[in-house]
């Protein structure tokens, strides 16, 4: 209902609008009753663009193909000639790492790095390039995939964390790959993905996961 009421309102401010600049042009007169009383359309040419802009904010926002994922490490390593050079206690991931995806522009970005062991924010926002995108069967070799990754849609990401870091990431429906080199090794890592969520609907579910938390 109160979308219908600011649509309503939102024609009306807008025809109002047009009379307004008409009036100021001559091209729709006003009356010389009106004018003799003082009263002109461009006294409220002004709050109509105000009015109109809160209208657009509020209730007609634009709207996005960008979506969010959520990558869950559950096991990480390093690799260095030829070899592993050391794992993580028991093999456990370290980080959740939360990404934004724009497919129609072709970019990424990291909006968030969590660590697993105590749950505090690494401030590391990395942009990224979408290289690829292979979907099941479509590429060019499907035999080459591992048999239960043929039916995903697998995005390749490429992104650079700092100057001397590279970071290669494969994104599919349910898993997640990332391998980023720097130092002269390699620092590996492989996990699972939670189901992807638009930005606007993942931003409302923070919000309320930080409502919560303020109630404890």
């Amino acid at each position: 209902m109160t979308v219908w009421i600011a649509g309503f309102v939102y024609v009306i401010a807008w025809a109002w609008l047009f009379v307004s600049i008409k009036e100021k042009d001559h091209s729709i007169p006003v009356s010389n009753d009106l004018r003799a009383a003082g009263y002109s359309l461009d006294d409220v040419t002004m709050p109509l663009f105000v009015v109109l802009l809160l209208v657009s904010v509020c209730f007609f926002p634009v709207t996005s193909s960008a979506y969010t994922v959520v990558a869950i490490e559950t096991n990480r390593a390093e690799y260095e000639d030829g070899h592993y050079v050391r794992d993580d206690p028991g093999g456990k991931g370290q980080f959740i790492h939360r990404f934004e995806i724009d497919e129609d522009k072709g970019r990424a970005r990291l909006t968030e790095l969590t660590r697993v062991s105590n749950g505090t924010l690494v401030d590391q926002p990395v942009e990224y390039f979408i290289v690829s995108m292979e979907v099941g069967s479509q590429t060019p070799a499907p035999w080459l995939l591992n048999p239960n990754r043929r039916n995903q849609k697998i995005l390749t990401l490429v992104g650079k964390p700092g100057l001397l870091a590279t970071e290669t990431i494969l994104l599919g429906e349910d898993f997640f790959e990332y391998c980023k080199a720097t130092s002269g090794r390699f620092y590996l890592a492989t996990g699972v993905i939670k189901r992807p969520v638009s930005v606007e609907q993942d931003f409302k579910q923070r919000l309320q996961e930080r409502r919560q938390e303020s109630q404890r």
